[in-house]
């Protein structure tokens, strides 16, 4: 790779970056970029990045690659990281996940395209050290467990809790996605036109993809096509939601049952998976199975949560204490059914808890979200107190 003629930087080369590269690529990068803080051969434990660093660049595979990444996002996850690469394991995945402004720039990128790329992640805004955006999937165990009614409410409770959190839903069920006809929407996301360069989304173009709901929630959803999976590949999905997070404070997925290329790194690098399952024994025993298969891809000690959705007051059904018991599993929190007010809620448009406020569903929703972000709900009672 040649050197990048001085005559073409742009000025973005002002930009002062922190490098951890291949040996053949330091030099071009050193070139395009005025000033530039070699990482190569640093220790990571020892590592205290200059304040003078706008961001750190990072070439996926070389030796200290996923190190450097872990140790940013526990040290200084409010640093931006512009990495290189065209596969992502799953480590890498789950640490730009929780950095609260990341991208990423294809192995064969050029110098100018990397400086460009560098430009981008430096329009996205600071929003201060104490934010963390945070990515909750929602996957149903089987077919009409609710997991999509239930990833609306819990959007609408977020925004409704604290206001001046940014929530955004995004369904990623490409083929047949319900969200946007659930909340009578404007599915605007270009998948098509993405897929052969998915370099090109950033934050200013997703929004253009982007639409907003009376309860201020985003959406972002694509027009249902039952091709999709074979034109829309790992690299835009897994783009798409690196961006997302990037610009939202709180995330939801409704994610499909039925496993994708992409899906195994978003599992592993989301900060909640909620397995939703209906009461029943088939619906169960699937959701235990569902769960064990994303434990093993969970890091460390996280693991999912199992939630069992529309439970009924019915006194003939087996208790849940049993339930967990029969497929060795605890179970993460109960939602009580309300069917008229969720039929109510789907055909005008809205979440349930803007058609019956304070039905029992709405509560074990907030109930839920107590459980999954307890900072949120203090924060939101303060206000609400005020």
């Amino acid at each position: 790779m040649s050197a990048l003629p001085k005559q073409m930087v742009p000025a973005a080369s002002q930009i002062m970056p922190a490098l951890l590269v291949a040996p053949q690529r330091l030099s071009d990068l050193q070139a395009a970029f005025a000033q530039s803080v070699d990482l190569t051969g640093q220790s990571v434990n020892e590592l205290v990045l200059d304040t003078s660093v706008d961001l750190v660049l990072i070439e996926l595979g070389q030796p200290g690659a996923n190190e450097l990444l872990e140790h940013i996002v526990k040290t200084a996850p409010e640093t931006k990281v512009l990495a290189i690469g065209d596969a992502l394991p799953a480590q890498a995945v789950r640490a730009m996940l929780r950095l609260q402004a990341s991208d990423l720039a294809a192995a064969g990128a050029a110098p100018g395209d990397i400086v460009k790329a560098a430009a981008r992640l430096m329009e996205i805004a600071p929003d201060g050290p104490t934010r963390r955006n945070l990515c909750w999937v929602v996957a149903g165990a089987v077919g009409g467990a609710g997991a999509t009614t239930l990833a609306i409410e819990l959007a609408c409770a977020t925004a409704s809790r604290d206001p001046e959190n940014t929530v955004c839903l995004v369904d990623l069920n490409l083929a047949d996605g319900m969200l946007a006809s659930y909340l009578e929407g404007s599915p605007k996301l270009d998948l098509i036109g993405l897929s052969d360069a998915p370099e090109r989304l950033d934050p200013t173009l997703l929004g253009a993809y982007a639409w907003e709901h009376e309860t201020g929630v985003t959406l972002i959803s694509a027009p249902r096509n039952p091709d999709i999976h074979d034109i829309a590949g790992a690299d835009l999905i897994l783009r798409l939601l690196d961006t997302v997070c990037a610009v939202y404070s709180h995330v939801i997925v409704d994610m499909p049952r039925t496993r994708q290329a992409w899906s195994k790194p978003i599992l592993s690098g989301v900060d909640e998976v909620l397995v939703v399952s209906e009461f029943t024994v088939p619906s169960l025993h699937a959701a235990a199975d569902m769960t064990r298969e994303v434990d093993a891809l969970r890091p460390d000690e996280t693991v999912s949560r199992l939630v069992l959705n529309r439970m009924s007051d019915s006194k003939t059904e087996f208790s849940v204490s049993r339930a967990s018991k029969a497929i060795e599993r605890e179970i993460g929190a109960v939602i009580r059914s309300d069917w008229k007010s969720a039929r109510a809620a789907v055909n005008l448009g809205m979440p349930i808890q803007s058609v019956k406020p304070k039905s029992k569903m709405v509560k074990d929703v907030m109930t839920l979200l107590k459980l999954i972000d307890p900072a949120l709900t203090e924060t939101g009672s303060k206000r609400m107190r005020r």
